[in-house]
């Protein structure tokens, strides 16, 4: 039985054009490699930046503390690792958070493949197919909005979007997963115009 892109990879295919289905080491090279290679700041900021792609090549589920809550992918953290243990991908702790960014080797092994995508098309899911170059500028572009967040910052940026009316991100989450972020957030923000007990 044929999968819902492949009549797409077909078509493109007898048009002589690529079409590339991204590992999800491949995408994580990818959004590393943006912003000139600028190191991500902590591991959730790399996943609320594929969270924020309309359609994303990760599954993702809500996760919720008591003061906290955030969005996480377990095949983009396993990706993650494995270029880490391949030594693609370099992990060091800051005074900030941790940095993660390209190894030499995964520089050379990310351009290598963003050459491949930009003459080509990628699909994004087994759907959506892109051209690479507007796939690649998407990516700079989630990275240079995304990167750097503070924990306010991305717990406001998700409520906001799964919150807004035509946004496709309600989708992903019932309607009391929704209230429960809203609720969360409130308090938190609460807590930070809270001023310090003397």
């Amino acid at each position: 039985m044929q999968g819902a892109g492949d009549w797409k990879a077909s078509v493109l295919s007898e048009m002589g054009i690529p079409a590339l289905t991204l590992s999800p080491q491949e995408w994580v090279l990818l959004l590393l490699l943006a912003d000139g290679g600028r190191p991500m700041m902590g591991e959730l900021d790399l996943h609320l930046a594929f969270f924020m792609m309309q359609v994303t090549p990760f599954r993702f589920e809500l996760r919720v503390e008591p003061e906290l809550f955030y969005v996480h992918s377990s095949e983009l953290s396993r990706a993650l690792e494995e270029l880490a243990a391949k030594g693609l991908v370099r992990r060091e702790a800051s005074q900030e958070a941790e940095l993660i960014s390209l190894t030499e080797r995964g520089l050379l092994e990310a351009r290598s493949l963003a050459e491949r995508v930009r003459r080509g098309w990628v699909f994004v899911d087994d759907v959506v197919v892109k051209e690479g170059s507007k796939v690649l500028s998407d990516l700079e572009a989630l990275k240079k909005t995304y990167n750097g967040k503070s924990v306010y910052e991305w717990m406001k940026i998700i409520v906001d979007k799964v919150s807004s009316p035509e946004s496709p991100f309600d989708q992903r989450f019932t309607s009391e997963e929704i209230e429960s972020m809203k609720k969360i957030l409130s308090q938190a923000l609460k807590r930070r115009q809270r001023p310090p007990s003397r």
